[in-house]
């Protein structure tokens, strides 16, 4: 971060913006989701299968995807917040036998599942111009993900929460191409260490301006996601997901 804020001061251009300046948006997109919900009871080996379930099995792997976001701006500065949420639920019939949270789910089980993501994030963010047209923000980045898996059985039951955080970097690289249209692209790199999740995400967007106040965005949002508490048990909770949200629809308010 230290060397792309060097980069970008070397490079930028001296344009200001405005002193103050507030954003809303809110979004929805169609969800796709491929992975896997490790989950044991206590980290004790032989309390969950390894890799296992995954969405597919399931069928939890589509679901909603809506969002609100804030953005605080003063000067070069901004502050932006967002709150996703995240869920689906399925029935499914089981084709192999399932250990999870320390539960024996026999092959052939009929199960319903409820699974939520709902996620927090917050990013704080200089601007840069280059030229009158192109500007990148970048700064540091922290998400927490809330993990809540409930899966139901006739002779066995799931239900599991807790809520893990990751922190990384944030860049967003925004042009202006004319008659009211803007391309961006937004990326987030949050590196594994001890204790937080790995999160990697990248989204390109088209957005056009109804007015001065009120534009449309057109968005895809790939995203990966992961999870391993291994440093605290025996045998870890692990999350691995993958994410694709397309399209994702937005509409944003600049008073």
């Amino acid at each position: 971060m230290l060397l792309l804020s060097v980069l970008a001061g070397a490079w930028a251009g001296a344009e200001e913006l405005p002193d103050r300046r507030f954003g809303f948006e809110a979004g929805m997109g169609l969800l796709s989701h491929d992975g896997f919900l490790q989950t044991p009871a206590g980290g004790e080996p032989g309390t969950a299968t390894a890799g296992r379930p995954t969405v597919d099995e399931l069928a939890v792997g589509d679901g909603s995807y809506r969002w609100v976001a804030g953005t605080v701006g003063l000067g070069r500065y901004a502050l932006d917040v967002r709150y996703t949420t995240i869920g689906d639920s399925g029935h499914a019939t089981l084709d192999t036998a399932l250990v999870s949270q320390g539960n024996a789910f026999d092959a052939g089980s009929a199960v319903r599942t409820t699974l939520g993501l709902d996620g927090l994030s917050l990013a704080f963010t200089r601007s840069f111009a280059f030229g009158e047209d192109t500007r990148l923000r970048v700064g540091p980045w922290v998400g927490w993900t809330a993990f809540d898996l409930d899966v139901d059985g006739a002779g066995a039951a799931v239900d599991r929460s807790y809520r893990v955080y990751a922190l990384g970097v944030n860049a967003v690289l925004d042009r202006t191409i004319g008659g009211g249209w803007r391309v961006a692209a937004e990326a987030i790199v949050a590196p594994a260490f001890e204790g937080a999740a790995t999160r990697f995400t990248v989204e390109p967007s088209l957005s056009y301006g109804l007015s001065d106040r009120v534009e449309v965005r057109l968005a895809t949002r790939l995203a990966a996601f992961r999870y391993d508490d291994g440093h605290k048990q025996v045998w870890p909770n692990r999350l691995r997901i993958d994410r694709r949200v397309m399209p994702a629809v937005s509409v944003r308010w600049l008073p």
